[in-house]
């Protein structure tokens, strides 16, 4: 289940952390009528108001990730690194991102866990979730570079502001697995990451890269 919805969350950029292009929605839920067609029953293992609490979750989820998609797109990425906290957001490590929508359906995460370890009613619910953001996906420009100067900076700070409380932290330590990708690309940008073991600080983050700036003259 957790690989299953972390590809989701990753399904522009590829579950290995490559950037592609998106699929199709047929390509992307093609598995999923014939695993529910060959173990139905089993989802009755899920209770009926468990089951809507759930996928109603999963419905706010999806529409959250699919405006953090139209956002990037409305700011003009440079490219496709910059949809990567949008793309993040279906996938569990974000999942304390949204502890206003487990608030909102009542669902406490012993409840979620249940339901989630049925593997029917799991697919159901990426399904779902695959469905909503289809459009919001396809807007994204597959001949966008991988990355960029600004969007590689840009990651690395967001990725530094977000590991400086516990509960954004997974998220942060997910997305810095993109940056240190940009290092190959854009060796300057190590200068002012935090070193090996140290704890991240945005402000001497901040002021690492007004230092390295070229002055005005």
């Amino acid at each position: 289940m957790k690989r299953t919805l972390w590809c989701v969350g990753w399904v522009v950029m590829g579950c290995a952390g490559e950037p592609t292009a998106a699929p199709s929605s047929a390509s992307a839920v093609s598995s999923v009528p014939a695993a529910a067609s060959s173990s139905a029953a089993r989802s009755a293992v899920v209770p009926a108001e468990l089951r809507e609490r759930v996928l109603a979750f999963f419905d706010d989820v999806a529409t959250r990730q699919a405006e953090a998609i139209l956002a990037v797109n409305k700011r003009g990425p440079k490219s496709r690194l910059a949809y990567a906290e949008a793309l993040i957001q279906a996938s569990p490590v974000a999942f304390p991102l949204h502890q206003d929508l487990f608030s909102k359906h009542k669902l406490t995460m012993p409840e979620f866990q249940q339901a989630m370890a049925d593997d029917v009613f799991s697919s159901e619910c990426i399904a779902q979730l695959q469905k909503k953001i289809e459009v919001p996906l396809k807007s994204i420009d597959a001949t966008l570079p991988a990355d960029s100067v600004e969007d590689c900076g840009a990651l690395a700070r967001r990725t530094i502001e977000l590991m400086q409380t516990e509960a954004t932290r997974g998220v942060g330590q997910a997305l810095a697995q993109s940056v240190v990708s940009c290092i190959g690309s854009h060796p300057a940008l190590a200068e002012c990451l935090p070193k090996p073991g140290a704890k991240p600080d945005l402000a001497a983050y901040d002021a690492c890269v007004a230092k390295s700036q070229p002055q005005k003259k």
